[in-house]
């Protein structure tokens, strides 16, 4: 008898160990996302985003259900979200697999550039571009002559085709975009654009 509860003490040891790692929050979606929605409501069009993925919208009950115009093509997962919420005059906040999206319009997460992102880097300049692989220059020269914004371009800059077809966007968030597609960065000097390769 002594042997036998001895053996299930020791068993129970085998079944305490460690204890299990906390599971992981999923990652936002790897693939490029593409939208294109006309006169469609907030609340929707977060839904449309978000339906093939496993992570969380919680939308709260104040976010104005605004018609949001958005159209973008092959952009990461957070840049989508980023874009769609600023344009429906929203924000947004990431905590493991959950987005909180509420009224507002500061978003806090990470740009293409990999900068922190502050809501006052915003122009309040609101463009549209529907570029097809095109040589980022090119994509470059529209953006800011639609800004009507200076630049400079580093000549050690590829050349590299982007697309890119957003309606109605903030500028700022555009360029992070197209950067971002061309692995660029930028700064801004004495209120010229510096864009050169990034890291």
């Amino acid at each position: 008898m002594r042997a036998l509860v001895s053996l299930l003490v020791g068993c129970s040891w085998l079944f305490v160990g460690e204890p299990a790692a906390p599971p992981t929050a999923p990652a936002p979606p790897a693939a490029k996302v593409s939208l294109e929605l006309k006169d469609v409501p907030l609340r929707q069009a977060l839904q449309k985003l978000f339906q093939d993925t496993k992570l969380q919208l919680r939308v709260n009950a104040d976010v104005p259900d605004r018609p949001v115009v958005v159209k973008i093509k092959d952009v990461d997962f957070e840049t989508a979200v980023r874009i769609l919420t600023r344009v429906g005059g929203a924000e947004y906040r990431k905590q493991g697999d959950q987005y909180t999206v509420r009224k507002g319009a500061s978003v806090a997460v990470a740009p293409a550039a990999g900068a922190p992102f502050i809501e006052d880097d915003l122009s309040g300049k609101y463009v549209t571009l529907d570029l097809e692989r095109v040589p980022i220059r090119q994509a470059l020269r529209t953006l800011f002559e639609k800004a009507n914004e200076s630049y400079r371009v580093q000549p050690d800059l590829p050349n590299s085709l982007v697309s890119i077809h957003v309606t109605e966007v903030d500028f700022v968030l555009v360029l992070r975009v197209v950067a971002g597609l061309a692995g660029a960065t930028y700064a801004i000097k004495d209120g010229t654009y510096l864009i050169r390769r990034g890291p």
